[in-house]
């Protein structure tokens, strides 16, 4: 079996959450985030993702 490592981020403000969404699909919201490339910390992940 293959193990993906991946990681989110949930911003929140005043009660609300940051969310991102594409061009492609403009009604979809997702959470900061992604895969964790190999060799890559979480940390970096997060940066790259943002």
């Amino acid at each position: 079996m293959r193990i993906i490592k991946k990681i989110a981020l949930a911003v929140f403000k005043d009660r609300k959450m940051l969310q991102v969404r594409t061009s492609k699909q403009p009604e979809v919201f997702y959470t900061l985030g992604g895969k964790i490339e190999k060799g890559e910390t979480d940390l970096e992940c997060l940066r790259r993702e943002v």
